[in-house]
């Protein structure tokens, strides 16, 4: 039988962890055609049918699950190879947006998850608006972008649905018949323009109080007390509470945060798989 190929190894674990050949596609960078022709490739040398396809699914065949551990030993020690013959050379060097609403508390989870996964690759990340970033990603500023609410022009790969809340403080009093005390991030800010619009759809006063060039900012003024913001649950302020119901605020749509890349089809599934991890975990709460 001929070697196996390391490609078709990782694909084959790509479809099984992925659940589907489109979903493997868009880790790997690669059509999916050109997916199911590793499987098939793959299947062929090894004389197995791993896979079972119908039109809604793909499952593991019996021979497919007790392939799954041997494949993946194999991918990893073919991995810890490379990491050791690279380690003698020039690290690789790898940018990354990350929007500001993505990143906020989950930070420096992200930054650790992709620092364990790959100590061999030397980050540069750059925290800004989602249209910021967006526009240096298509100018091939950044090899990958974590992007909320990313064009479908552009193939992504889903992180988290962002579920919006509005915080105040725990001690703060407010009156629903007062202008609302607003605080919000910088002008061009989505989740800005998204709140702003639908407090003026529901005929809500508002008032803006402070403007913040970061959620970090926008967190710290409302744990100070200074108002209220809409900011996503998984960067809820530390003392705060959920005050949409007790001053009848408009509920605001999940906006899709999700991940845009062009990066080498050697390397995407890894980074892919962890930047995927980092945010599959849930921070700690900071709402009272």
């Amino acid at each position: 039988m001929a070697a196996l190929k390391i490609e078709d190894v990782r694909t084959f674990l790509c479809v099984a962890e992925a659940g589907g050949f489109t979903s493997a596609g868009v880790l790997l960078g690669a059509t999916q055609s050109a997916v199911s022709v590793r499987i098939r490739k793959l299947e062929d040398q090894l004389g197995l049918k791993l896979l079972d396809r119908t039109p809604r699914d793909v499952r593991l065949t019996a021979d497919g699950a007790m392939f799954v551990d041997e494949a993946r030993r194999l991918v990893d020690v073919h991995d810890a190879v490379v990491r050791r013959a690279r380690a003698d050379m020039a690290p690789l060097r790898l940018s990354l947006g990350i929007s500001d609403h993505a990143a906020g508390a989950r930070l420096p989870r992200v930054l650790a998850t992709l620092s364990r996964a790959m100590p061999e690759v030397r980050f540069h990340v750059e925290v800004g608006a989602s249209e910021d970033l967006l526009a240096k990603f298509e100018d091939r500023a950044f090899d990958a972008a974590i992007l909320r609410g990313p064009p479908e022009r552009l193939r992504a790969t889903l992180l988290f649905e962002e579920s919006s809340a509005w915080f105040a403080a725990s001690h703060l009093r407010l009156r629903r018949s007062d202008p609302l005390p607003l605080i919000a991030r910088s002008y061009g800010c989505r989740l800005r323009d998204g709140a702003i619009e639908a407090l003026d759809h529901a005929g809500r006063p508002w008032t803006e109080v402070l403007v913040g060039g970061s959620v970090a900012t926008v967190r710290a003024a409302v744990t100070a007390g200074l108002g209220v913001a809409c900011l996503g649950r998984q960067n809820a302020p530390d003392e705060s509470r959920d005050v949409g119901a007790e001053l009848g605020l408009p509920s605001m749509s999940p906006a899709p945060v999700a991940l845009v890349h062009r990066l080498p089809s050697a390397l995407s599934p890894s980074i892919v798989n962890a930047m995927v991890d980092s945010f599959r975990a849930r921070p700690g709460r900071g709402v009272a």
